[in-house]
C-alpha cells in the first residue's frame, strides 16, 4: 500500500513538475519576446528541444512510476530516494556557480565540483542499488532515470524560485557581462533570462543521458554483482 501511495506522489509530483517548467518557460517568453524575434533560430531550436524533453518526462511520469511488480517497486523506492539527493546536489551547484563568489580558495571550489559530480554521478549508483536488489536490468535503468529526472527538475524549477536572486546575481557578473558583449542582444536582463533557460533546457537532456548511459552502466554492474553474490 505505501509503494502505492509512492508510486501516486511520484507520478504527479512530476507532472506538477513540467507543468510548472511549461508555466515558467511561457512566462520568461511572453515577457520577453525579443528571446525569440532577436536571437533567432537558436530560440526555436531550444524550444523544440524543450517540448521533445517534456514528452518524454511527462510519457516517463505517466508509464514508468507504476509499482506492480517487486522490481517496479524497487527502482521507485531506490529512484526516489537518491532522487533527492541528486535533486539536492544540483540545486546547491545553481546557487554555488552563480551567486557565491569565487573568491574561497577552497570552500568554492569543494562545493561546486562536489555537487556537480555528485549530480552526475549519483543516478549510476542509484541504477546499481537498485539492479542488485531487484536482480533486474530495466528495474536498475528505470531508478537511474528517475533519479536524473529528479535532480534537472529540481535544479529548472529552484532557477524559476531563486530568479531575482540569480538576476541580481548576474547584472554584476563579470564574465555574464563579457559574454552579452557579444551575444547581439540589447538588454543584459534579457540576455540573462535567455541564457538561464538555455541552460535548464539543456539539464533536462543531461538529466537524460546520465539517467540512460550512466544508469545503464550501474545497471550492469549491480547485476553482474548480484549474480556473482547468487552464485
Amino acid at each position: 500500500m505505501m509503494t502505492s501511495h509512492l508510486s501516486l506522489l511520484i507520478r504527479w509530483s512530476l507532472i506538477s513538475a513540467l507543468l510548472l517548467l511549461i508555466l515558467g518557460v511561457a512566462i520568461g517568453v511572453i515577457s520577453s519576446p525579443t528571446l525569440v524575434t532577436t536571437i533567432g533560430a537558436q530560440a526555436w531550436v531550444y524550444l523544440i528541444l524543450f517540448v521533445l524533453a517534456v514528452l518524454i518526462y511527462g510519457w516517463f511520469a505517466l508509464f514508468r512510476t507504476q509499482a506492480r511488480t517487486p522490481a517496479a517497486q524497487a527502482a521507485l523506492q531506490t529512484g526516489t530516494l537518491w532522487g533527492l539527493l541528486c535533486a539536492a546536489a544540483w540545486i546547491i551547484e545553481l546557487l554555488v556557480a552563480n551567486v557565491m563568489s569565487p573568491g574561497g580558495a577552497f570552500l568554492y571550489p569543494v562545493l561546486y565540483y562536489g555537487t556537480a559530480f555528485t549530480g552526475f554521478l549519483i543516478p549510476a549508483l542509484s541504477s546499481f542499488l537498485a539492479a542488485r536488489r531487484s536482480r533486474s536490468l530495466l528495474s536498475g535503468l528505470q531508478a537511474g532515470l528517475l533519479t536524473a529526472m529528479m535532480g534537472a527538475l529540481a535544479i529548472f524549477l529552484a532557477s524559476f524560485l531563486f530568479s531575482a536572486l540569480l538576476l541580481r546575481a548576474g547584472l554584476s557578473d563579470p564574465q555574464t557581462l563579457r559574454e552579452f558583449a557579444h551575444s547581439g542582444l540589447s538588454d543584459l536582463k534579457t540576455y540573462i533570462v535567455s541564457d538561464y533557460l538555455a541552460g535548464m533546457i539543456t539539464h533536462l537532456w543531461i538529466g537524460l543521458v546520465t539517467g540512460f548511459f550512466l544508469g545503464l552502466l550501474g545497471d550492469l554492474g549491480g547485476k553482474v554483482l548480484a549474480h556473482l553474490s547468487s552464485s
